[in-house]
């Protein structure tokens, strides 16, 4: 479709370069055979177009039915046209030097070209706009309409049940409010039950105290059940492993410190390339306000818009940094640069060039900071390192002499061994940790001579060595094993018990702590104990597991973190205690207050109960189920108040935890009488709610065929999204009305609400559809004006070279001749119609309510008439020239200015912005820019004027330049008037509140 809609575009351009010399050039010259042989050319494109669009929607039909279907539209509309008659009529009649009557012929090519371009590109005209717009308004007032009769049936419907309830709303809102309270009491009394809570941590140490001795028989019981072999293996792998651990930290240790100092050059590199990006944009943004060049302007929010992203990368670099005062000193200043290039870029888009360089210079001042703090932290870095570097060798050297240590325990463990492979293994693991020892001793010297580059290597050497140590010993650990699998088995059985009893106590310690309450230190001390005895859980877990593997060290290993956690846990049950201590005055005087509001409850509960008692009574003979269902609710009721009292007296006897019990009982009577009392408003409905639910049945069944109707015209517009909307609110609709015959008025009700939501979802669609054509129209009506213009702009362009190639005539031959008055004539007739093009357009923008964009239309209008006036008096000299060429920049202006409010409208659209489609046509934004264009084309052409008048010694200007000083001096006043207008207009938003 693009491809077609490209050559339409091709064939259009063709025939306004046709149209242009059509105008310009004499009968019989050589242009004429330029526009033939142009002209031929588009009657081949268009037959060999035909041809093509035949094709293609021919191919497409099966597979894309909606793009043949364009496809042949568009075919049609071609055909239709008579285009090909048209175009043999303008070959014969520029043959024929028949200028006029051609140029009326390529007009009407010109729009049936346009029509169909507008097909392919599947572009509405403003017309239709209009039409489907003024349709969805419509249907947004009467469903604006429609959602007040929804609304006041919604509302009637819930008198007829609250008609209903009249005489059980209140005891029901009593229930519900008493259940409420009533849950609210019982986890009051359980977060402040003090002897309770007391109990519940005496018992939990217990049970940790427990658990830790059986954790630490365990522990003994699994080192019997291993083989002094394996025993042996297993403390010598656990040394290993711990040697391991600590030579990984001393390497990990040492990288960072060296990756930090790097990082810290790489980003120094990178803010200093920030730097002179940024120096480059402060000076193209100087000259650009200098030269006021909202190109350059363009152009250079560009690379403050990317020098903005690179600016949030390099803050990305640092956070990677290592901690200090200088990194943090670097972050926030690179974030002050990052925003500070993004308003810039903001300002650059608006063409405020002022505020730009303000924050350009506030971004360039913010790298200078961030490149300081990082070169000051990198120069501190150097001081230390020396100091690092020893303190890096001793720790090697503490860990070289562990490691000899451990190599001549596993060298004495291996000669005392029964066992020739334990012996052989043990002497191959000394020897390995006793190498490995040498290393470390290498590393430690090296470290000492400040080359950490060379310590690395030994490091890692040894870290290898110790690696392939403990593999060895955990592989025949893992063999001998074998054969205490049996009664390992029975202790790993043990563990996995022991495991399941620890997670148990956690889940307790967990419900302690939700019992804590308002006391912060003893809630925090009894997470802290459940954390750590879930993690002991764990631990016993993996060590169960393992026992079940033959990795018996890792097993010890697991065991000795589960204790300790245990450990931990026990130390937190004491803090426990102890903050519980400290509260139990605070606790015992909020569990009295809880006894004093159980009694006023009870109290109520007792008055409530009465009540309904006396109202099942009264309704004893009208209405015998209901009143059934209201005595039982009182005898619940009545019960719940008795289990409150004992609730009550369980509390002076400080036994809470009956208390709760009893609390329990009384909700779930209350929860009880609340279902007998739900029970009431299933009651048949009066005749006279019968009558008013059929009533409203009917007004229910007319709002339904109201939206069936409205969703058929929605369909018509097209507008698929809102017509399904109105098509489920009719559903809802239905829905209601079955209720409302079922004579079911609380599903009445609820469908009654769910249809109001459905028309309020309708309502949204018809307001974004109304939008979203409000949207097009505008695009539509820009489009068509920026046609229109460029339209002016091809055909002054024309006239205004008539003109200087008419003057030159003039000035070489003293006068011009016949045919040289014909040709001023004629572009005369063709400037009045440009004015009469331009005066209309100028209407319409008027109606849009922009005051600059008419301004400068009108007065293109009274310059076109001037220079009408003077070619009509055969002037074509300086004066006609220059009101011609003012004509021009001005029409090329609005063109600009046009394309600039589209492409935003468009970047806003692709930002999730909208796009617009309710505010003006031509913003205020839009405006001023055209204003302050304006206002400096009119200050160059003053600086202009003022150069050539003083060229020439003279006393006083010539007419000519007296009428252009004139001119002058007008279209400022007219800018200072419309400048003022502007500066009242926004004084009135903001004193209105932005309205």
């Amino acid at each position: 479709m693009r491809r077609f809609a490209g050559l339409i575009s091709t064939g259009l351009a063709l025939c306004t370069v046709i149209a242009a010399h059509l105008y310009a050039e004499d009968p019989g010259g050589s242009a004429n055979r330029v526009v033939l042989d142009r002209q031929q050319e588009i009657a081949r494109r268009v037959e060999d177009l035909k041809e093509k669009m035949k094709r293609v929607a021919d191919g497409l039909q099966e597979k894309e039915p909606e793009a043949a279907a364009k496809l042949y539209q568009g075919l049609e509309a071609l055909r239709g046209s008579l285009l090909d008659q048209d175009i043999k009529e303008i070959i014969a009649l520029v043959a024929q030097a028949q200028m006029g009557t051609a140029i009326e012929k390529q007009q009407e090519i010109v729009n049936d070209l346009q029509g169909i371009l507008d097909i392919l590109e599947n572009r509405n005209s403003e017309n239709d706009l209009k039409k489907k717009l003024e349709e969805i308004r419509k249907l947004m007032a009467e469903l604006k309409g429609v959602q007040k009769d929804q609304k006041d049936i919604t509302k009637d419907t819930s008198d007829i049940n609250k008609d209903r309830e009249k005489d059980v709303a209140e005891m029901k809102e009593a229930l519900e409010n008493a259940i409420k309270e009533q849950q609210e009491l019982e986890d009051t009394l359980k977060q402040n039950d003090a002897a309770g809570m007391e109990k519940d941590i005496e018992q939990a140490k217990k049970d940790l105290e427990a658990l830790k001795a059986e954790q630490d028989k365990l522990q003994s019981e699994m080192k019997n059940a291993q083989s002094p072999e394996v025993r042996d293996l297993a403390d010598a792998v656990k040394g290993l492993k711990d040697l391991i651990k600590k030579q990984e930290e001393a390497i990990a240790k040492a990288k960072a410190s060296a990756e930090g100092a790097q990082q810290t050059k790489e980003a120094i590199e990178a803010i200093e390339k920030l730097q002179k990006e940024q120096e480059s944009i402060q000076k193209r943004t100087k000259e650009a306000a200098a030269e006021d060049s909202s190109q350059k302007m363009g152009s250079i929010q560009k690379a403050q818009e990317k020098n903005a992203r690179d600016a949030a990368r390099a803050e990305e670099k640092l956070s990677g940094l290592p901690d200090s005062k200088g990194t943090d000193e670097a972050k926030k200043a690179m974030e002050e640069a990052r925003k500070a290039m993004e308003k810039a870029s903001k300002d650059l888009e608006d063409e405020t060039p002022g505020l730009a360089q303000q924050n350009e210079q506030k971004a360039a001042e913010a790298l200078a900071k961030a490149k300081e703090a990082l070169e000051k932290d990198l120069a501190q870095a150097g001081q230390n390192r020396e100091k690092d570097l020893a303190d890096q060798a001793k720790a090697q050297g503490d860990l070289k002499d562990a490691t000899q240590k451990l190599a001549d325990a596993m060298g004495k463990a291996g000669e005392k061994s029964d066992s020739k492979p334990v012996k052989d293994a043990m002497k191959e693991a000394s020897e390995k940790t006793q190498g490995a020892s040498g290393d470390m001793k290498k590393a430690e010297q090296e470290l000492g001579q400040k080359n950490p580059a060379g310590a690395k290597t030994n490091q890692d050497q040894a870290l290898n060595t110790l690696s392939q140590a403990k593999e060895k010993l955990e592989q025949l650990e893992r063999q001998l094993a074998q054969k205490d699998a049996k009664a390992m088995g029975e202790v790993a059985k043990k563990q996995q018990n022991l495991q399941d009893k620890a997670h148990d106590l956690s889940k307790k310690l967990e419900e302690m702590a939700g019992k804590s309450g308002e006391n912060g230190d003893m809630k925090k001390a009894a997470e802290q104990a459940s954390k750590s005895t879930k993690s002991a859980s764990q631990e016993m877990g993996e060590a169960s597991q393992q026992m079940s593997d033959g990795k018996s060290s890792e097993a010890e290993q697991n065991q000795q973190e589960a204790s300790k956690d245990l450990q931990k846990a026990a130390q937190a049950l004491d803090k426990m205690q102890k903050a519980q201590a400290a509260s139990k005055d605070k606790q015992d005087e909020k569990a009295k207050e809880v006894a004093a509001k159980q009694a006023e409850l009870e109290r109520k509960m007792k008055d409530l109960a009465e009540k309904m008692d006396e109202a099942a009574k009264k309704n004893a003979q009208k209405d015998p189920n209901g009143s059934a269902s209201m005595s039982k609710a009182g005898q619940k009721t009545q019960q719940a108040s008795g289990e409150m009292n004992k609730a009550g007296k369980q509390m002076e006897q400080k036994d809470n935890q009956s208390a709760q019990q009893n609390q329990e009982a009384a909700k779930k009577a209350l929860e009880e009488a609340k279902k007998e009392l739900e029970k009431l408003t299933q009651r048949e409905l009066t005749d006279e709610q019968k009558r008013k639910l059929e009533q409203l049945r009917e007004r229910q069944r007319k709002i339904e065929e109201q939206l069936k109707k409205m969703s058929e015209k929605a369909a018509k517009v097209p507008e698929k999204k809102s017509s399904e909307s109105l098509s489920d609110a009719s559903k809802s609709a239905s829905q209601t009305q079955q209720s409302q015959q079922q004579q079911n008025s609380q599903q009445a009700q609820q469908d009654s609400e769910k249809t109001e939501e459905d028309l309020q979802k309708a309502m949204e669609d018809l307001e974004e559809a109304e939008r979203q054509y409000a949207q097009q129209l505008q695009e539509e009506q820009l489009q068509q004006m920026e046609n229109q213009l460029q339209e002016l702009v091809q055909r002054q362009e024309v006239i205004n070279s008539e003109t200087r190639r008419l003057d030159e005539a003039k000035k070489k031959d003293g006068d011009l001749d016949r045919k040289g008055q014909m040709d001023v004539r004629k572009i005369r007739n063709e400037q009045e119609e440009l004015r009469k093009i331009a005066e209309a357009l100028r209407k319409k923008i008027e109606e849009e309510g922009s005051q600059v964009y008419t301004w400068v239309l009108e007065t293109c209008r009274d310059d076109m008439g001037t220079i009408a006036e003077e070619l009509g008096k055969q002037e074509v000299g300086e004066y006609t020239q220059e009101l011609e060429g003012d004509v021009l920049s001005r029409l090329k202006e609005l063109v600009s200015a046009m394309q600039k409010e589209r492409q935003r409208r468009k970047k806003q659209q692709q930002q999730g912005g909208g796009g617009g489609g309710g505010g003006p046509l031509i913003p205020d934004v839009a405006e001023l820019k055209l204003l302050r264009t304006m206002q400096v084309q009119l200050k160059q052409k003053t600086e202009r004027f003022a150069k050539e008048t003083t060229k020439v010694a003279q006393k006083e200007l010539d007419p000519v330049q007296a009428a252009i000083l004139k001119r002058l001096r007008a279209e400022q006043g007219h800018i200072a008037q419309l400048t003022r207008n502007f500066t009242e207009k926004v004084k009135e938003k903001m004193q209105g509140g932005g309205r």
